[in-house]
């Protein structure tokens, strides 16, 4: 129940409606795998023109979420929630 709370509570604070939503995980694979900040740009582009305004989450671990704050400071960047782990 903790966790469900912090969910909604995530979800509530950055206006995401649960049924607007994409979420991109660039760390799911093998350290070899990983999306690249470049990929998933392109496939963020790739939603939004099909979508545009859809919300676009991007989460990842606690070794990866350093990453992805470096992300969120590149042009390109700005409309992506990135969630913490």
């Amino acid at each position: 129940a903790n966790e469900e709370a912090s969910v909604e509570s995530t979800l509530k604070r950055n206006k995401i409606d649960l049924k607007s939503f994409a979420v991109i995980n660039p760390f799911a694979g093998a350290r070899a795998r990983n999306l690249s900040a470049e990929s998933v740009l392109k496939i963020s582009r790739m939603i939004w023109a099909k979508k545009p305004g859809l919300k676009i989450i991007l989460m990842g671990n606690s070794g990866d979420q350093k990453i992805l704050a470096e992300w969120k400071k590149q042009p390109g960047f700005s409309d992506h929630i990135v969630l913490p782990e």
